[in-house]
């Protein structure tokens, strides 16, 4: 069911610094992103308000582009939720770049890339003799430090080879696997081309019930909707769309990606999921 305004929203932001965790929530905060089921590393916009000068000044300090090259990334994760089902983790990610606001207000814009501090590390990786596909996958998630999803029939495959960083990786480890390979929220995916489980016997219910907003948007490769945020709704879930607006669309899809628009004092609590027509039997 829908949550009724009564079931406030927890919107968190965590900033790492210097080995140390600061969370803020009661904060006005937004977060704008896109998270998309290939090896493009996801990004978010998260906007802040009235920070502590210190973290604020600090932020500033290491992310002016002529500092990148002797400061360390500040990591960021945003927690997001309701009161009576609490937070779950959404976003995980480096702040790459920050803009004040202008007086009187008191706010950073930071943008941020998954993953962003392993961009610089360098990897030379060979293996001469055959291996099978999910190593190489557990050596790609190790140099990411995260956790490995492997639901695919697994192979050997015969000497790999890669020179490049820990984020590029992941695209050959996509052209290897021949599947949908992502990274999300400190874990990375190899999964079948159909989402994330075997069957489509419990698919996640998508309707005005559960948060659907106005009429669902029909594409070439299946729908777009809107709908108030739930923490079901992840890259890959199985879902079942039922629309009484426009009942054409209504069908078995995957989420291939998400964009999103998450606030905790403005109106904004919505996820705008784009939906693959399931290529599965009924």
């Amino acid at each position: 069911m829908v949550r009724s305004s009564l079931d406030p929203r927890i919107v968190k932001v965590n900033l790492f610094i210097e080995g140390k965790k600061y969370s803020y929530e009661n904060l006005a905060i937004r977060a704008v992103g896109y998270k998309i089921s290939n090896p493009t590393m996801q990004t978010a916009t998260i906007t802040i308000a009235n920070l502590n000068r210190e973290h604020r000044e600090f932020i500033l300090k290491e992310t002016i582009p002529r500092n990148r090259s002797t400061s360390q990334l500040i990591g960021i994760s945003l927690e997001v939720g309701r009161e009576s089902t609490g937070a779950s983790l959404f976003y995980v990610g480096d702040i790459y770049r920050v803009q004040p606001s202008q007086p009187p207000d008191v706010t950073l814009k930071m943008v941020c890339i998954a993953r962003q501090s392993l961009k610089g590390k360098l990897i030379s990786s060979s293996q001469n003799k055959s291996t099978y596909l999910s190593v190489i996958a557990k050596q790609v998630a190790d140099e990411l430090e995260a956790d490995l999803v492997f639901r695919i029939p697994d192979r050997l495959i015969g000497s790999y080879q890669f020179v490049g960083n820990a984020v590029d990786q992941v695209r050959k480890l996509e052209s290897l696997a021949e599947s949908s390979v992502y990274y999300d929220n400190n874990a990375l995916y190899v999964l079948p081309i159909d989402g994330l489980g075997e069957t489509f016997d419990n698919p996640i219910e998508i309707n005005q019930e559960t948060g659907l907003v106005g009429v669902p948007e029909i594409t070439e490769y299946g729908v777009k909707v809107t709908m108030l945020y739930v923490p079901t709704i992840i890259l890959s879930s199985r879902v079942a769309l039922t629309s009484q607006i426009a009942p054409v669309s209504n069908g078995k899809y995957i989420v291939t990606s998400i964009r999103y628009n998450i606030t905790n004092r403005d109106t904004p609590f919505y996820l705008y999921p784009r939906l693959s027509w399931w290529q599965g039997e009924p």
